[in-house]
């Protein structure tokens, strides 16, 4: 009986793991030391004919700040990509133009375009293939025709950043230039505290 139960028995003895585990294993690694240097290669050579790869993590930062809620710091436009602070709180918003509050005033003509409209905050994200001076230009003549206030204007080595004021509203317009031509992200919320006069 026991030399049934011995001779029935397979699996991890020394030189079951060492053939049926670990020499797949060394394989793979070795295939993938030697595919590297082709596979990265080709990587490099897919994203330089596809530029807009790069611009998919600044994106994905900026529709979930949407989500979040515009931010209430006023760092410098490239502050942005780094996604909202941990203690702030999902707001719930459309993805409607119409629902976009009537005094932010939207570039006319987008390349592609995201909203998030809700109680007490907007947000907008736009792709545009006008060049970043004529994008800010819009911005700083259509603000202040709505009723905003310029409260500071940053520059920054992804852009530049308005900051506006309307009553106990605030709102941030960020132009940056990328590869396609210009991304611009309006945001606008009911401001936490007091306006600075």
């Amino acid at each position: 009986m026991a030399s049934e139960a011995a001779g029935s028995r397979s699996g991890c003895g020394v030189r079951g793991c060492l053939i049926g585990c670990l020499v797949p294993i060394a394989l793979l690694v070795i295939g993938f030391v030697l595919v590297r240097p082709t596979l990265q290669e080709q990587w490099t050579r897919w994203r330089a004919e596809n530029p807009w790869v790069d611009q998919v993590p600044g994106v994905a930062a900026v529709l979930r700040d949407m989500v979040g809620g515009a931010a209430g710091s006023d760092g410098a436009a490239s502050d942005t990509r780094s996604g909202r602070p941990r203690n702030s709180k999902s707001r719930e918003g459309v993805n409607d133009k119409a629902a976009m509050p009537p005094d932010l005033p939207i570039w006319p003509r987008p390349q592609s375009e995201t909203f998030s409209a809700g109680n007490g905050h907007a947000a907008a994200y736009q792709q545009v293939s006008a060049p970043s001076d004529s994008v800010l230009r819009y911005f700083r003549r259509s603000m202040p025709a709505k009723g905003w206030r310029l409260d500071k204007e940053r520059k920054g080595a992804g852009g530049v950043l308005l900051l506006y004021r309307k009553g106990d509203r605030m709102a941030r317009v960020e132009v940056v230039t990328d590869a396609a031509g210009t991304e611009v992200w309006l945001r606008s919320r009911v401001a936490t505290g007091a306006p600075e006069e």
